[in-house]
């Protein structure tokens, strides 16, 4: 048997060099085998290269550093790049353009690196490895899956979109229809007590007050980039209740597709109160 030097094995024609990511020594080893996950090497190689770290290989008998280690990504430079948060890296291997993303988190296009958490989080955001509105639960879409679709409505109690033709009483109507009640209540059966407390206790300026102080709250969780916590995210949802928008509360824009655009949701919530 014909002994070939490294980097070669015999063949039917006599030595034959090794092919990309397979290598023989010529003394320990001298048939020619794939290199190690995280090693390289050339045609007719005799010892396999090692990548430098964070690069590697996907995958044994590798003719080049063709991944990333875990946590990193290969950017469009070919480079490695520490995974952002809100991505899964935990494999070899990943690429800028397929980054898996993290339920609640939304990543607008395949070459982009920044990932941002959802306005209303995993309610909206479902993961994956794609990008912009095909990352968003049925019923949301736009930035951060942040609006409802079509047929569907914005429910500013449990602060999810909701869809018109499953849904026809919802949490915020129940809390305004019985508060209307209540209160209706009283102005009937006690009216001369209602407006004889109310000529003397009730402060209108106060109330204006307080009433636009909550106002100002309601804006706080979407404002200030911090995730609240319960119950703290249940008292802002609360505090939406006082912003009196009727498109809100009935559910306009399963009457009218038109009553849930933008402009009109400003008018609406700017005819205020006092």
């Amino acid at each position: 048997c014909e002994m070939c030097g490294a980097g070669a094995q015999a063949g039917s024609d006599g030595c034959e060099a090794c092919q990309e990511g397979k290598y023989t020594n010529g003394a320990s080893v001298v048939t020619c085998i794939d290199c190690q996950t995280g090693k390289y090497s050339s045609a007719g190689a005799g010892v396999c290269e090692l990548c430098e770290s964070p690069l590697t290989t996907r995958s044994e008998g590798a003719a080049s550093c063709d991944g990333c280690e875990k946590f990193h990504y290969m950017n469009l430079d070919g480079g490695c790049t520490l995974c952002p948060d809100g991505t899964k890296c935990e494999s070899v291997g990943n690429e800028l353009g397929s980054l898996m993303v993290k339920v609640g988190y939304f990543r607008t296009v395949p070459s982009s690196s920044e990932v941002y958490p959802c306005t209303f989080e995993e309610a909206a955001c479902l993961g994956g490895n794609s990008t912009g509105n095909k990352l968003c639960r049925e019923g949301y879409e736009a930035m951060l899956c942040s609006s409802c679709s079509a047929r569907y409505f914005f429910d500013s109690l449990t602060r999810t979109c909701r869809d018109c033709e499953a849904t026809h009483v919802t949490p915020a109507m129940v809390v305004v229809s019985v508060v209307i009640l209540v209160v209706g209540c009283a102005l009937i059966f006690m009216y001369d007590k209602v407006k004889a407390w109310g000529e003397k206790w009730l402060n209108m300026g106060k109330v204006r007050i307080v009433y636009t102080t909550c106002q100002i709250l309601t804006t706080v969780s979407s404002t200030v980039d911090v995730p609240f916590p319960e119950p703290a995210r249940s008292f802002f949802s609360i505090l939406d209740l006082t912003g009196l928008n009727p498109l809100e509360l009935f559910a306009g824009e399963c009457i009218n597709e038109g009553l849930g655009s933008y402009d009109t949701r400003v008018v609406v919530s700017t005819l205020g109160f006092g």
